[in-house]
């Protein structure tokens, strides 16, 4: 292991779900970056539930920052004024963090700086000027391509304009759909260096035939039965809604639908699903457990507005599962209409149900889906190991040149 350490900031949980549960792409960034740097995580996030057992050996310091993950919640009282109070808290944040990381970097003054997500990019991007290291900038995507030109609307997401016009040594963009190497190009981000990668891939395990009749028979699921599996975070932009509202349109009370997700938009989307004894929330899965769930799955969607192109999506084509997902983003980079996957128009509500009843309905159509998404994930996608070293070869780099 490098005697370099590097800082890393965030205002992100490790887990945004919970331990092990939900997006896993900073915990991987963590779990890898410690298996060649000393590693040091900073955010106004962390708890006494969060020591994760597996990154024990990490040194985890609490920015002296209060979280605004409740005050986004819909139901909370402070919600309308959440845009008054955001720019109040992003200021206090950086202050925070600069002393913070301050004392770190005086204590070492070898460090590099590392800037997960656009609320930790400005403050590290001073003390790289101040100190004179090394700086990576990491985003998981972007939501500014169709805010582009919206002024007002570039206005109440100040952040994201000003951290992704801000240049480091190395920026790494994931390509999740968004468009965000579309976007660094219009804000004109100079970075020494921009890579544009998709994240890691691990197929989910695969439970037993036994598991899987056990859990049908605890949703109250016939062996008969077709069942529709969606994977995200229950927020409104990934559009759960379209999902439930498609099963609801179905007159076949055979077809179940299966959300696997937690978040702010759960209390919404059981209201809409209300007496609908086919839709099934099971709420946040552990990583470890979630693939029982693809394995349930006849059809997987991805119907969000922002982007498909996610873990969930590309961990369902890992393990050969039909898709149905928007033509919106980037997605048709990666499912082929007809081949892999089936591609709907966003705005076409008769479009996606005919597709996905026509679907449940082919099983040969089924199976030839599921053979392409398979062997394209095969070829094209990489584990997260293999993801994380290419960025650990691309810091080495900056090691020897800071």
């Amino acid at each position: 292991m490098s005697d370099r350490t590097i800082l890393v900031l965030s205002a992100l949980k490790v887990w945004s779900l919970g331990a092990n549960k939900g997006a896993q792409s900073l915990y991987k960034t963590l779990k890898y970056l410690n298996t060649e740097f000393k590693v040091e995580f900073f955010s106004n996030t962390i708890s006494k539930e969060e020591q994760i057992p597996d990154l024990n050996n990490i040194k985890l310091t609490k920015i002296n920052c209060f979280s605004l993950e409740k005050t986004f919640t819909p139901n909370h009282k402070l919600h309308s004024f959440r845009f008054i109070i955001f720019p109040f808290w992003w200021f206090v944040f950086q202050i925070r963090s600069f002393y913070a990381i301050r004392k770190k970097i005086k204590e070492n003054s070898h460090s590099i700086l590392y800037a997960y997500e656009v609320s930790a990019v400005p403050v590290m991007k001073f003390l790289s000027k101040i100190y004179t290291l090394p700086l990576v900038t990491r985003f998981q995507g972007t939501i500014l391509y169709p805010l582009l030109h919206k002024k007002i609307r570039r206005l109440l997401q100040f952040h994201h304009y000003i951290a992704l016009k801000i240049t480091s040594d190395l920026l790494i963009m994931t390509n999740d759909g968004t468009k965000g190497d579309i976007v660094l190009k219009k804000l004109h981000n100079r970075s020494k260096k921009i890579l544009f990668w998709l994240n890691g891939v691990t197929p989910p395990k695969l439970p037993t035939e036994e598991a899987i009749k056990v859990e049908k028979l605890r949703l109250h699921i016939s062996k008969e039965s077709k069942i529709l599996v969606t994977i995200s975070r229950l927020v409104f932009w990934k559009r759960v809604d379209r999902s439930i509202n498609i099963v609801k349109k179905m007159s076949d009370q055979s077809v179940h639908l299966i959300i696997v997700g937690d978040g702010p938009d759960r209390e919404r989307l059981k209201k809409l699903a209300q007496n609908a004894n086919n839709i099934h929330f099971v709420g946040a899965i552990p990583h470890d457990n979630i693939g029982l769930y693809y394995a349930l799955a006849d059809v997987f969607l991805s119907l969000y507005s922002l982007s498909n192109v996610g873990n969930p999506l590309l961990e369902a084509m890992s393990i050969g599962k039909p898709i149905v997902t928007l033509n919106n983003g980037d997605t048709k980079t990666i499912i082929k209409n007809g081949e892999n996957g089936i591609l709907v128009n966003e705005n076409d509500v008769n479009q996606i149900y005919k597709n996905i009843l026509t679907l449940l309905r082919d099983n040969k159509k089924r199976k030839i889906l599921s053979e392409n998404a398979k062997n394209f994930a095969q070829i094209h996608f990489w584990g997260w190991s293999e993801r994380m070293q290419k960025e650990i070869d691309e810091i080495k780099l900056l090691k020897q040149t800071a």
